[in-house]
């Protein structure tokens, strides 16, 4: 397990403002070091982000998420006046076994709707190998301005058996932006948020 302090590893951008603006980077990170107030098990970090990289005959779970421990908190401000949520992960897994169980997922949450799955790869007997990398994005609906956001990866390595399995997941940005005509985050907010991460 690994948890890392309010200091480095991620940059979180808070802008002051008494005039609006269109969109906003809210929070960005390329995972070299575990972000500020994440948890993180299983999960290494190094110049190509967090990553669980190994072959195993054994089965364990991997989670990265925010918050500074399980269960995964909600820590991500939506400013006000956001209209949208734009949500990219650059990604790259490749995963395979002769008598594999499986699976990888990404969730999102708020404190208002539980944690969602919005992406999710199973590999089995039937699908027994994955490559696949690239850019993910998703713009969750149920995403409000004045929300706290929560993300969660996950890896479930069931019973790789005699054979064992193989996973290469890296997770190698996470970008967040909010969209609006008008976006402010008041003092209030910024108020709120120190009280959350406890700086």
């Amino acid at each position: 397990m690994a948890f890392r302090g309010i200091l480095g590893g991620v940059s979180l951008i808070l802008v002051l403002m008494t005039t609006g603006f269109a969109d906003s980077v809210i929070f960005e990170t390329d995972f070299s070091e575990l972000p500020d107030n994440w948890f993180a098990s299983t999960f290494q970090f190094g110049t190509e982000g967090a990553y669980i990289d190994l072959f195993t005959f054994n089965s364990f779970d991997a989670n990265l998420s925010t918050g500074p421990g399980m269960p995964v908190e909600n820590i991500i401000f939506i400013p006000d006046g956001t209209d949208s949520v734009d949500i990219k992960v650059d990604y790259t897994l490749h995963a395979s076994g002769l008598n594999p169980s499986m699976e990888f997922r990404i969730k999102l949450g708020t404190q208002s709707v539980s944690l969602q799955t919005v992406w999710e790869v199973i590999l089995s007997a039937s699908n027994p190998q994955i490559y696949t990398s690239g850019t993910l994005e998703f713009t969750p609906e149920w995403i409000e301005a004045g929300d706290f956001l929560a993300v969660y990866f996950r890896a479930d390595i069931i019973n790789p058996g005699d054979d064992g399995g193989s996973i290469a997941w890296y997770i190698h940005n996470l970008e967040i932006t909010a969209y609006g005509d008008d976006l402010h985050l008041e003092q209030s907010t910024w108020g709120s948020i120190k009280s959350i991460l406890d700086i």
